[in-house]
């Protein structure tokens, strides 16, 4: 593993006022582990190709981010896709930026690059908005502060994982989006939230077609407990 140090605005991206002197080091990609939780799991095969071809031509531009483990090998932390393009290149080395083992902020940098960068598909995004939450114990607003995003934003993001696969998988696929299950969730039903974002799939309903949709459904619940509400009128003799 080779060493050399380099001057990187903003690199970090958590505290983007700071400029860091950080060292690159050349690290072989077969001691490199990927991350099973890194909350990107799906990749664009034909886009994996292109930055491969990139990268054959003009070398790693970026360097990955890595902790290094007790082992002396490394865990993955941002940089998924050039690892695997620089594989499917014939590469045998990256540049890196190495963190010491356990730091919180290697996660986080790993989330921002991904959302920033990568693309990351809605529910991989809602996963990594969760795991802030539940396992660093940050609040929405610091999420917000973190991502660049509302409060609602995220707070809706996360909401969408209280909804069922089958409509998850919809959302992968881009057959709905996130305003869409937004929608559904007001029913507080999950089968009847199933069925609507389904029909929503198949006929290529608009987010506000689906409001509609939810906006009858509870009207007509409303009118069915006003009437089992009303009381009983007794026949006097």
């Amino acid at each position: 593993m080779t060493n050399t140090t380099v001057q990187l605005k903003g690199f970090g991206i958590i505290n983007k006022k700071k400029q860091s002197s950080v060292s690159i080091f050349t690290v072989k990609i077969c001691d490199i582990h990927f991350d099973p939780s890194q909350p990107r799991k799906y990749f664009d095969q034909n886009k994996l190709k292109s930055l491969s071809k990139s990268i054959k031509d003009k070398g790693v531009i970026q360097p990955v981010v890595l902790n290094k483990l007790r082992s002396g090998q490394y865990l993955l932390v941002a940089g998924e896709r050039r690892v695997r393009a620089s594989k499917l290149a014939g590469l045998e080395t990256i540049p890196a930026v190495v963190k010491e083992e356990g730091e919180q902020s290697a996660y986080e940098l790993a989330v921002i690059e991904n959302i920033q960068r990568e693309d990351l598909n809605p529910l991989e995004e809602a996963l990594s908005y969760q795991r802030l939450k539940q396992e660093f114990g940050m609040s929405i607003t610091e999420i917000s502060h973190l991502a660049g995003k509302s409060r609602p934003y995220i707070s809706n993001y996360i909401r969408i994982l209280n909804t069922d696969d089958q409509s998850k998988q919809l959302l992968i696929d881009g057959k709905i989006d996130v305003g869409h299950i937004k929608a559904t969730l007001r029913l507080k039903d999950s089968k009847e939230e199933q069925k609507l974002l389904l029909q929503a799939a198949l006929k290529g309903q608009t987010v506000r077609t689906v409001e509609k949709n939810v906006e009858n459904i509870l009207k007509g619940k409303n009118k069915e407990n006003n009437t089992d509400a009303q009381p009983i009128k007794k026949n006097h003799f």
